[in-house]
C-alpha cells in the first residue's frame, strides 16, 4: 500500500509562499440536535463511521477532545492509507471547533460553525483554509461526502 501526499508543485515565483485561495465552505442540514452533531466530531467511535469518503474507511481514529489536544485518523482502502493528523485550537461546546490540520506536507485550518435550528435540527457550517488550489476539489469531494455520511448516521437514530 501506497501513503498519500499532496502534490504540491510552486512556481519559480512564488517559490516557498502559498498561493490565497478561496476558503472550502460548505453547510449541512441535519435532523439532529446540536449535541448529537456536536459529539460525532468529539467521539473516536462515532468519526469512524463517518469521517471519510465513499470507497474508503477509517481504520484508525484516536481524539484527545481539548484545546491543545491532538487527533489523527487512519483512512484506507484497498490502494492506500491516508494519514491526518491535527490540533484542536478553539473548542466552545455546541457552538465552535477550530482545529489546525496536517496532511502530508500541508497546514491547513478548518473550523466546524454548530447553529441549532429548532430543537432537533442543526446547521453545520463548516470552513476549511489553506487547501493548495491543485487539491480544491478533492478535499471539498471528501468533505461533500464525510457531511452526507454524518447526515445519514445521525439520522437514523
Amino acid at each position: 500500500m501506497e501513503t498519500v501526499k499532496l502534490n504540491t508543485t510552486k512556481g519559480d515565483s512564488t517559490e516557498g509562499m502559498l498561493k490565497e485561495v478561496a476558503p472550502i465552505m460548505l453547510s449541512q442540514i441535519i435532523h439532529a440536535s446540536v449535541e448529537d452533531v456536536f459529539d460525532a466530531w468529539k467521539e473516536a467511535h462515532k468519526m469512524k463511521q463517518w469521517c471519510s469518503p465513499e470507497g474508503m474507511s477509517v481504520s484508525f481514529v484516536e481524539i484527545d477532545f481539548r484545546i491543545g489536544g491532538v487527533f489523527i485518523w487512519e483512512m484506507k482502502n484497498e490502494d492506500m492509507d491516508v494519514f491526518t493528523s491535527g490540533i484542536f485550537e478553539e473548542i466552545f461546546p455546541y457552538r465552535l471547533i477550530r482545529c489546525i490540520v496536517f496532511f502530508a506536507d500541508n497546514v491547513s485550518t478548518v473550523s466546524m460553525r454548530f447553529r441549532p435550528i429548532g430543537k432537533a435540527k442543526t446547521e453545520l457550517l463548516l470552513n476549511h483554509q489553506g487547501i493548495p488550489e491543485s487539491e480544491q476539489e478533492n478535499c471539498k469531494a471528501f468533505w461533500t461526502s464525510c457531511l452526507s455520511k454524518l447526515k445519514t448516521l445521525l439520522e437514523k437514530h
